[in-house]
């Protein structure tokens, strides 16, 4: 169907309400069941739900843009995190019905698809996961424009605020903006979360390799490993680097080993099986959300009565693309 065989001479059309009194159910729900972290959920009850020309001083520019905007970078972490849920119980229920040596021994039923839908589904939580940090950033960018470096409005990535954390904060500025204590207190928020030590230390890092290698190269570029425990249960592990080329360690007979399969294991692999880690990683994504939305609920009170920045609008109209595609000739 093209969009000239619909009936395009309508008087409305059916969308959510633009005016809210309270919150939308499946805002409260997803709070109640820990899918969003409670500094989210408060910065959306702050915003009164986002509810149409409800917006404070500092978001009302006359394009009628960023408080629809920020509204719009809310609901998609609020998404985002829905679907990041959803994936978690696709690997954990895949991994539960992957191939082991015990269960066909056993004669115990398994899905032959079943890990390739684990790796599948782990790849939309890597995607979803930095596609959420990258919406976060992009409120960020709004509310602290200009503050911190090379995070630009329309454009933002976490990656800029990954190296803004990794920098310590100059303190002796001269010029000393009204934002700057909250910027600061950003920076420390994020800092507890992002700049790590001991066994969590460099997860972000690894969380944009899978990220990057996984969309360019695809799912076969890593690796898995899968262990047994004394019970004969089996545990799949991903790595920790890239690449990981398993052949070049392979011995035929008479040849000389120069290591241990534990040795290879502990060097190269997370020390954590895939599901526990799927796991870890959405717990830890939404403490620094938390400690983020937390800065941000107190921003918006700060920031209230203070005039809208046109530069924002500005950089995210720069920042703006359209292309003349209209139709493929060929669909079948």
């Amino acid at each position: 169907m093209k969009l000239d065989g619909c009936d395009l001479d309508i008087k409305g059309v059916v969308m959510r309400p633009l005016i809210k009194t309270e919150p939308e159910k499946e805002w409260v729900e997803a709070e109640k069941a820990g899918i969003i972290p409670p500094a989210l959920y408060r910065f959306y009850s702050t915003a009164a739900y986002f509810s149409f020309r409800s917006s404070p001083v500092f978001l009302s520019d006359p394009d009628r843009m960023l408080f629809p905007y920020i509204g719009t970078l809310t609901r998609g972490i609020f998404e985002s995190l829905g679907e990041a849920d959803e994936l978690i119980q696709e690997i954990r229920t895949a991994h539960e019905n992957t191939y082991t040596p015990v269960k066909k021994a056993k004669g115990r039923a398994w899905d032959p698809k079943a890990g390739e839908r684990t790796l599948r589904s782990f790849k939309h939580l890597v995607v979803t996961l930095i596609g959420t940090l990258d919406q976060f950033s992009e409120v960020v960018a709004v509310f602290f424009y200009g503050e911190i470096p090379n995070l630009t409005p329309g454009r933002a990535s976490f990656e800029e605020i990954r190296r803004f954390l990794a920098t310590p904060l100059d303190k002796e500025k001269t010029i000393v903006s009204p934002r700057l204590a909250l910027v600061e207190k950003l920076h420390s928020r994020l800092s507890l979360e992002i700049v790590k030590e001991g066994p969590e230390k460099e997860w972000l890092e690894l969380l944009l390799l899978y990220r990057n290698k996984f969309a360019h190269l695809g799912n076969a570029m890593f690796l898995k490993m899968a262990f047994p425990t004394k019970e004969g249960d089996f545990f799949t592990f991903l790595p920790n680097r890239w690449p990981l080329i398993f052949e070049k360690d392979v011995t035929t007979p008479g040849e000389r080993s120069e290591g241990s399969i534990r040795g290879f294991a502990e060097d190269n692999l997370v020390h954590q099986d895939m599901v526990e880690y799927s796991q870890g990683l959405l717990i830890q994504l939404k403490q620094v959300l938390d400690n983020g939305f937390e800065v941000l609920c107190e921003a918006y009170q700060a920031f209230k009565e203070f005039d809208v920045n046109p530069g924002i609008v500005g950089s995210i109209k720069k920042q703006s693309k359209a292309y003349e595609f209209r139709y493929f000739e060929r669909t079948s």
